[in-house]
C-alpha cells in the first residue's frame, strides 16, 4: 500500500535537515555499541499515524517539522482510520527507521506526489503524478473523510399522506464537511487535476437520517450526491462523540417502542428471502428454523410464514419499518449463531443505495461491514 506526502512540506523538511546540525541516525552510538552515524536523513516513524521528520538536533528535541502521510494523518483523520492504515503499512507496533536523505532526494522528488510503498517485497520510495496514483488499487480505495460541524434536532417534517399520521417522516440533519475524492472533483466539478489535493479539498455537505427507513443521503453543496462507497462515516466524530454512537443511540431510541410492540403483540409476519443467498451448508429448511428461533425472542406471539422471493424483507407487521426487523434478525444471528456471520450473506435493504445504517450499526457493535442493497 502506498502512503503519499505533500511535496511542498517534504521539500521544506529536506531544507531544514540540510540547514540543521547535530544529525544522528537512530540506534547508533555508544549505548548501542555502534559508531555514531551522522548521515543526514529522515526518520519514518509510526505512532498514532505515519510521519516523516528530520534527524537533526532541533527536530529530535522538539518534534517540529512532522510531515504526516495524507492517508494516515492524525490531525485530519479519526483514530480508527489512522490505526487501520498504519497497521496495513508501517505495522501494528510503534517505532521508527532511518532513510538517508540521498535516497529521498533521488527517488521522491521527480513528480508531484511523493510516496512510500509498503508491500510484501519491501519498502520502496518514489513519486508519481496524481492521476497515476489514483488508478492504483491502493489509492482508489481511499474513502471520503467527513467532519461533522453541527446537528439539528428533527428538521424537515413532511407528510406523504395528510390523512395518515403514521406517514409523518422526520429527519435528523447533520451539517458537515466532506473530503472530495479525486474522481468526483475532476469529473463532476471540473476541477483541474493539477489543482487537486486530496488532503485538504473539502466542501460543505448535508447529511440526513430518517428513523423510519434508516438511510441517509449525502449531498455536496450543489454538486450532487456522493455514493455510499465514497464515504467513511464510521470514523466520524461530532464533539468528540463518534457519529456511529449518536446514530445508534438515536435510531434505537426511535425504535424502542417498535421493539416493545413486536415483543408483546401478535402479528402475521411473512419472511421473504432468496434461498440462493444462503451460505454453504444452510438449507431453506435450516434458514426457516433459524428465523423461527430468532422470533421466539423478537416477537414470540407472532405467526411466521415464509416466501421464496428475489428480495429479502418482512411484511405484515403493524409497522412498515421492515428494515428495523431485518436488523433485529441480523443482530440475533450475530449473537446466537456466530458460525453463520450474516455480513457475508444476509443483505440489509433500504429505500436508498446510500444507506448509512448498516455501516454505523456494524461499526458500533464491532461487527464486520455488511452488504447493503438499495431498493431504488
Amino acid at each position: 500500500m502506498k502512503l503519499t506526502f505533500n511535496k511542498e512540506l517534504l521539500l521544506q523538511l529536506i531544507k531544514d535537515i540540510e540547514e540543521g546540525s547535530g544529525h544522528k541516525v537512530p540506534y547508533t552510538g555508544d549505548r548501542y555499541d555502534k559508531p555514531m552515524d551522522r548521515t543526514l536523513g529522515i526518520i519514518v516513524y509510526g505512532s498514532e499515524g505515519v510521519g516523516l521528520c528530520g534527524n537533526h538536533q532541533k527536530a529530535i528535541a522538539s518534534g517540529v517539522g512532522v510531515v504526516w502521510a495524507n492517508e494516515c494523518d492524525p490531525e485530519k483523520r479519526g483514530f480508527h482510520q489512522c490505526r487501520k492504515v498504519k497497521d496495513a503499512t508501517f505495522g501494528s507496533d510503534d517505532g521508527e527507521y532511518f532513510v538517508p536523505l540521498s535516497v529521498v532526494k533521488e527517488n521522491m522528488l521527480d513528480f508531484p506526489v511523493p510516496y512510500i510503498d509498503f508491500n510484501s517485497h519491501g519498502i520502496y520510495y518514489g513519486s508519481a503524478h496524481l492521476e497515476d496514483l489514483i488508478e492504483s488499487p491502493d489509492i482508489i480505495k481511499q474513502e471520503t473523510v467527513i467532519v461533522v460541524d453541527y446537528i439539528d434536532e428533527m428538521v424537515e417534517a413532511d407528510l406523504e399522506d395528510e390523512d395518515d399520521e403514521d406517514s409523518l417522516i422526520s429527519w435528523r440533519h447533520y451539517r458537515a464537511y466532506a473530503q472530495v475524492p479525486y474522481d468526483f472533483a475532476v469529473k463532476e466539478m471540473d476541477v483541474n487535476p493539477e489543482d487537486y489535493n486530496y488532503s485538504d479539498y473539502y466542501l460543505g455537505a448535508n447529511f440526513y437520517m430518517n428513523p423510519q427507513n434508516l438511510w441517509a443521503k449525502f449531498e455536496l453543496d450543489n454538486y450532487g450526491e456522493l455514493s455510499f462507497g465514497e464515504m467513511d462515516i464510521s470514523n466520524t466524530d461530532f464533539d468528540e462523540t463518534p457519529l456511529a454512537d449518536i446514530a445508534v443511540y438515536s435510531m434505537l431510541a426511535w425504535h424502542r417502542e417498535e421493539e416493545k410492540s413486536l415483543s408483546k403483540n401478535s402479528y402475521q409476519i411473512t419472511c421473504c428471502f432468496n434461498p440462493a443467498r444462503l451460505p454453504e451448508g444452510v438449507s431453506w429448511d435450516d434458514f426457516q428454523k433459524i428465523v423461527v428461533s430468532a422470533f421466539e425472542e423478537i416477537s414470540p406471539k407472532s405467526t411466521l410464514t415464509f416466501e421464496v422471493a428475489d428480495h429479502y424483507s418482512f411484511i405484515g407487521q403493524k409497522s412498515r419499518d421492515d428494515v428495523f426487523v431485518q436488523f433485529l434478525l441480523y443482530r440475533w444471528i450475530v449473537q446466537n449463531r456466530p458460525e453463520l456471520p450474516p455480513h457475508s450473506w444476509l443483505l440489509i435493504h433500504s429505500t436508498c443505495s446510500n444507506n448509512c445504517f448498516p455501516d454505523l450499526i456494524t461499526s458500533y457493535y464491532g461487527w464486520p461491514r455488511c452488504e447493503v442493497h438499495g431498493l431504488l
